[in-house]
């Protein structure tokens, strides 16, 4: 037996009935205006789904007043055609769920349903918030990002058009029976510290809904908000932006919200949205290249073993898939099987020397192991390398807001200038505003710099948005070594 035949063996056996009914399925791949899908749901169902994507973002631009996204870092969009008895990328049995990566946003659709059928309230509102961040960055006032994604993720997209302002009966009784937090502690709130999560939401959700419904008859839907996001845009605080958005209205906003929260139907708006989908057709995807795009979301998510599986069914029909030799790297790196590592990037660098995405891999296994290196000598020497195939990958491919971050946090790397890492994380943050786990490199960096104020703000502002404990953490280690420095 052959050594790719052996290699082929074990890898079935080792994925079972997980990855060969995945691998039997039809996969194509579409590019929109917005998004990188990845789908085995069929031809119509992919279409289908493509069009829900990009009406449902059309409706959340349209709600906002303004673009929200930047065209060249689409969402990657993963849609399986059905659940099987293992459930591969399960993540605590959610049928979809967001990730916040450092490389472009991801969608996981999981349950053959599409976005109508697998994209809960949980996703939307995790996706509209991502949308506003980018547009805003993190320091948007937390009013707005709470409550602008929870009043964008009761969007319901149907056939060439989409409906907003869909209510929660729930959360209206929940408003209806609880004394409200005054507008004013609400317009002012920076942390949540002093408020139960839950209630800071569903307040903030109904100022938005006041925003986009409740102008007079005269002015159209959405007047209030637009206006605010203009006022934002040219560069005034939040607070005057939104007092000159409402105009007389915003005096007695606690009393106005009241009447608008007794309205017994709350309105909706049903708008329609037609997009030229012949211009964007779709295309299949090989066996290969269908493993080696479920390893790397496997790696995405901490499924390891399993993305060893996807990168090696990868790699035996194909010797020379770039993307998933460098996968195959990325783990022997994260087990310090160098050798291993580096033989992989090897072959990768020989079939892919032009691969803007191969270099970042590289360069990120040299960080990683500059970060973890003792001598003083050798550290450099890692950094310097890592910073080599960063700035390849960069003349390369300029947009990819992970290689300009890696890039500046080599220079928070021991006995390194951390002045040199601010240009880059600055351009990261402008490519992806949105990103958490920039803004904490800024903050850790400005730590280093002897700026502890910004340092602490930024560290606050991530506190205040995280969702993720890891995230939290990592922002109260700054506060922490902030707080105890001298």
């Amino acid at each position: 037996m052959g050594r790719r035949a052996a290699v082929l063996l074990v890898v079935a056996a080792l994925i079972g009935c997980v990855s060969r009914p995945l691998l039997e399925r039809d996969w194509v791949a579409v590019d929109t205006p917005h998004f990188a899908i990845t789908s085995a749901l069929g031809p119509d169902a992919t279409r289908q789904l493509a069009d829900d994507l990009e009406r449902f973002h059309a409706a959340v631009e349209f709600v906002s007043g303004t673009r929200l996204s930047h065209v060249a870092i689409p969402t990657q969009v993963y849609a399986f055609d059905d659940p099987v008895i293992e459930r591969p990328f399960d993540r605590r049995g959610l049928r979809s769920y967001f990730l916040p990566s450092l490389r472009g946003p991801i969608i996981v659709l999981r349950n053959g349903g599409g976005w109508r059928g697998d994209a809960t309230r949980r996703l939307r509102r995790r996706y509209a918030e991502y949308l506003l961040r980018n547009r805003d960055g993190i320091e948007q006032p937390l009013w707005l990002d709470a409550g602008f994604p929870e009043f964008a993720s009761t969007i319901v997209v149907w056939d060439r058009g989409a409906e907003i302002g869909v209510h929660d009966r729930k959360r209206l009784e929940q408003l209806r029976g609880q004394v409200r937090i005054p507008s004013k502690r609400l317009l002012a709130a920076e942390t949540l510290e002093s408020y139960d999560p839950d209630e800071f939401d569903a307040e903030s959700w109904l100022l938005v809904h006041y925003l986009f419904f409740g102008q007079p008859a005269s002015e159209p839907v959405g007047a209030h908000l637009r206006r605010y996001s203009a006022q934002r845009t040219r560069g005034t605080a939040p607070t005057q932006a939104l007092r000159a958005a409402l105009g007389d209205s915003s005096l007695n906003l606690d009393r106005k919200l009241k009447d608008h929260l007794r309205d017994s139907h709350f309105d909706t708006l049903a708008m329609r949205i037609d997009h030229p989908w012949d211009e964007h057709p779709q295309r299949r995807l090989a066996p290969g290249a269908v493993c080696a795009e479920l390893g790397w979301l496997a790696l995405e998510i901490g499924q390891v073993d399993r993305a060893r599986d996807f990168f090696a069914c990868a790699v035996a029909p194909e010797p020379r898939n770039a993307s998933a030799e460098a996968g195959l790297g990325t783990l022997d790196a994260r087990e310090e099987r160098w050798e291993d590592a580096m033989a992989h990037y090897s072959r990768a660098l020989a079939s892919a020397p032009d691969d803007a995405q191969v270099h970042l891999d590289l360069a990120e296994v040299y960080r990683e192991r500059a970060q973890t290196t003792s001598d003083p000598d050798a550290r450099h020497r890692l950094a310097e390398a890592a910073r080599e195939h960063y700035r390849r990958s960069l003349e390369l491919e300029d947009r990819i807001p992970e290689t300009h971050a890696g890039l500046g946090a080599t220079y928070l790397i021991v006995g390194e200038d951390p002045a040199l890492g601010l240009a880059p994380l600055q351009r990261a943050r402008e490519l992806l505003p949105a990103s958490l786990e920039i803004a904490l490199l800024e903050a850790e960096l400005l730590a280093r710099l002897g700026n502890p104020v910004s340092a602490r703000h930024r560290a606050n502002a991530v506190l205040a948005r995280a969702r993720s404990e890891q995230t939290a953490r990592a922002a109260r280690a700054i506060l922490e070594h902030l707080d105890d420095a001298p």
